[in-house]
């Protein structure tokens, strides 16, 4: 299956290979009731009902991770094999089997049960293996048909992930590109330095105030700190949105980024080099952050766009007001080759099937009833 051509085929079988890891990794856990009063030694879980009994899942383990002999491994072997039952008792809910056709196909194609000199399948060979883990042709064939059940299952749900040349190519374009920015920020801290007089509230203000909520305020001196800071804030508002409004007008007609930049009075800096769609990072360590500027969509839809040192709209992240301009903004002129664009496909649909699989994961996780009951001990 893995030196197949086929992209599908191919990614569904890394991805066979690879869930083990995938369950470490994301470290999801399987929900545990924790109610395994009157559950037998003899049973590691309940899932849905259904009772994994310990014989099965230590065969399981041998079968599939043989070469793990640290027991603290056992809860992520159990947690991948409660997966497994999962994916099956949702297959047989939609009514997928597996045929006793595709269970014979299955053993004379299985490399194990292939003598190396003829190439051909041996029943003496599927003996020895089967002798090997002291398990009968029937708990084999059991075992086979659920996993070949599984397989099927998750062939389905890839069927269903498609990658068009189009997607293949804007990856390329986004991977192959090179993007700085030049940014002026006004701080929180420099614009009430700056304004410092447009924000002051006088004694004759904050009287008008109270005056205005008579009936709200009971001790007119204790509440006038607090009215103070509120018409503070009221007027820091007012002038933030005012300072945008006229960096936005000056955008708007095309204003270079050093008049926008003297307008706003902020400080300027660079960021470095990055890909279309990737982390964009301040060049100088210490100064305004750039990942939220990045996340907004005054940056996605100005980018691409924006003549290089011409300004864009202000951009008020909360801890100031920002704007920015393109300085490098390099994408190939040409699309890939074909052998590197169909490379492109492939990743492409891998991390579409792996999206898809981890998001049936999640719910198959969340709609179960599964209680463990495994003792490493």
């Amino acid at each position: 299956m893995f030196k197949s051509k086929n992209f599908l085929v191919k990614a569904v079988g890394y991805f066979l290979v690879g869930f083990f890891l995938f369950i470490i990794i994301l470290s999801f856990g399987m929900p545990d009731l924790g109610l395994n009063c009157g559950v037998s030694r003899d049973t590691v879980a309940v899932v849905n009902g259904e009772k994994i009994h310990a014989l099965d899942f230590y065969r399981y383990r041998d079968l599939k991770f043989s070469k793990i002999k640290d027991n603290r491994m056992l809860p992520y072997i159990l947690d991948n094999y409660i997966m497994e039952v999962l994916l099956r008792q949702k297959a047989e809910k939609m009514g997928l089997s597996t045929t006793d056709e595709k269970i014979k196909r299955y053993i004379q194609e299985t490399q194990y049960f292939i003598n190396p000199v003829t190439g051909k399948y041996d029943p003496e060979r599927l003996k020895m293996v089967l002798r090997s883990y002291r398990m009968s042709f029937e708990e084999f064939e059991k075992i086979a048909r659920k996993d070949l059940l599984i397989n099927d299952f998750r062939y389905l749900i890839a069927k269903g992930a498609a990658v068009s040349s189009d997607d293949a190519i804007a990856k390329y374009m986004a991977d192959n590109s090179k993007i700085k920015i030049r940014y002026s920020f006004l701080s929180n801290a420099d614009i009430e330095a700056k304004h410092k007089n447009e924000i002051t509230v006088s004694d004759k203000e904050i009287d008008k105030e109270i005056a205005s909520r008579k009936d709200a305020v009971k001790d007119p001196k204790t509440a006038r700190e607090k009215i103070k800071n509120e018409l503070k804030l009221k007027k820091t508002a007012e002038l933030r949105k005012t300072i945008a409004q006229k960096i936005d007008a000056m955008a708007a007609k095309g204003a270079s980024f050093s008049s926008a930049s003297q307008s706003l009075g902020g400080k300027t800096g660079e960021s470095e080099i990055f890909k279309l769609g990737g982390n964009v990072k301040n060049a100088k360590k210490g100064e305004a952050g750039l990942s939220s500027l990045a996340a907004s969509d005054i940056f996605r839809k100005n980018l691409m766009k924006l003549k290089e040192n011409t300004s864009s709209p202000a951009f008020d992240n909360g801890r100031g007001i920002m704007i920015f301009t393109p300085v490098m903004r390099q994408i190939p002129g040409k699309t890939p080759e074909k052998k590197e664009l169909d490379k492109i496909k492939e990743t492409l649909l891998y991390s579409s099937i792996n999206s898809s699989q981890r998001n049936l994961y999640r719910e198959l996780n969340e709609e179960s009833k599964i209680l463990k009951n495994l003792k490493t001990n």
